[in-house]
Parts: structure tokens; sequence; C-alpha cells
């Protein structure tokens, strides 16, 4: 459900753990958004990444079973992913100009957003699958409701990733979830939204920067 889905291969799953202990592991993982230990910090990014991230939770009872964070690629905080990855890969100035530009095509034409995903049991962390029993939409104030056009998984993400995104811990899955771009005129704060009958998670944005 959610729309077609780009399934990108899963590069392997995670060895079965202790029953108990990736629930307990995922679950006291926060959205982190400080730069991991031995990482030069950058205060700027930093307080991008926080002022375009969502968070929230889902329990049942007393059990926490999804513990989500999203990023949305809004042109400000592309434009502050690109200043923190030109200073981290050493890019020339034209290779950050270039890199500056192709942020700035894809967000006139996509919605983009960088999802983390922790999700008890694992085998339900499946939001890219075909028969996924999640359903995933953009929802916009005026009522506007996006379908993803892409879904797409990765259980393993690489230094890269998790030194950009830090709320991508061990045991969660990272996911680029891209909607159309929203329709003319609508410039409220977006709201992603994760539901399946054990319940719902609403990812709820600020005013893009």
């Amino acid at each position: 459900m959610g729309g077609s889905r780009a399934v990108t291969p899963h590069p392997g799953a995670p060895r079965a753990l202790p029953l108990g202990l990736a629930a307990l592991l995922g679950a006291l993982s926060a959205c982190a958004h400080l730069a991991p230990a031995g990482v030069s910090a950058d205060p700027a990014y930093e307080r991008a990444l926080e002022a375009a991230t969502a968070r929230e939770q889902l329990f049942r009872g007393f059990d926490r079973i999804v513990n989500a964070c999203a990023t949305l690629q809004s042109p400000g905080f592309r434009a502050a992913r690109a200043s923190r990855q030109s200073g981290l890969f050493g890019l020339t100035p034209a290779e950050a100009r270039a890199l500056e530009a192709d942020e700035a095509r894809q967000a006139a034409a996509e919605t983009d957003l960088e999802v983390g995903l922790f999700i008890d049991p694992q085998s339900q962390n499946d939001l890219d699958e075909p028969n996924s029993i999640w359903h995933v939409q953009l929802l916009f104030p005026d009522g506007t409701a996006l379908a993803p056009t892409s879904i797409e998984g990765r259980h393993e993400p690489d230094p890269n990733e998790r030194t950009l995104y830090p709320y991508l811990q061990r045991f969660w899955v990272a996911y680029t979830v891209r909607f159309p771009p929203p329709p003319p005129g609508e410039g409220g704060p977006p709201t992603l939204r994760i539901a399946s009958s054990l319940g719902k998670v609403d990812l709820v944005f600020p005013k893009a920067p």
C-alpha cells in the first residue's frame, strides 16, 4: 500500500537478536541531531537538521512498537546539507556550486523525505515492499493527500548517511520517500502519515525554512 514503490534490495538484514534486545535498543534510540563521535560538529547544519525533522512514536499498551524520525528535504535544508557535504568531502568550489545547483533542481522537481524507522517486530519494517502493511501519505492543511512515487529502503545506512542523519541508529532502517511537488499555492507545513492496522504515526513538520 502507499503508492508504487521502487524496491531497493536490502544489503543484508540484521541477524536475529535475543528476544527483546533489538526492541529495547531500538526503542531507547532517540532522534539525535548531533554529529556522531569522531566527526567534526557543524552547529549550522545541526540547527537546520533539527528545524526540518519531525519525530513521533507509536505504542501498543506500554510497549513502544514504532520510533520514527523524518527530515523534510526543503530548499533551505538542502542548501545546508550541500554546505555540510562540501566540508565533509573536501569539495572544490566548482564541485560545491554544482552540488548546490543539483539540489535546487531536485527541490523544484519533487518532495523528498529522509525517514528513519525502528519497528518491533523488525520483520514489519518494510515500507519499501509492495505488500507492506504500512500506508504512506503526505498530507497538507488544505486536505490534499499525496501518494509516494517511490520508497527506497536501506537496512544498513552507510557512514556518510549516518553523519548527515545521526538518528539512523543501529537496528533502524533508512528510507528515502519521494512525492510529487506540493500543489500550487500550498505553503502550509505537511504531515507524513505512516499507518496500518497497528495504528498511525503522524510526523508533523514545521513550516519549511
